[in-house]
């Protein structure tokens, strides 16, 4: 399962397995409206399902 937090300038993606988290990461947001935010969002939950979630 994929757990995504989003707040101000940090996105918090983890991955939970049997409720425990088996991996987390965090990524920086540097925008400059809403439509690049969600863009930026959209693209960075792909790559994380891809590498650590395994479903893509």
């Amino acid at each position: 399962m994929l757990g995504i937090d989003i707040g101000g300038t940090k996105l918090l993606f983890a991955s939970v397995k049997d409720g425990k988290i088996v991996k987390k990461v965090k990524y920086k947001i540097k925008h400059r409206g809403r439509e690049e935010i969600v863009d930026k969002i959209v693209r960075m939950i792909k790559k994380f399902k891809q590498r650590y979630v395994g479903i893509g």
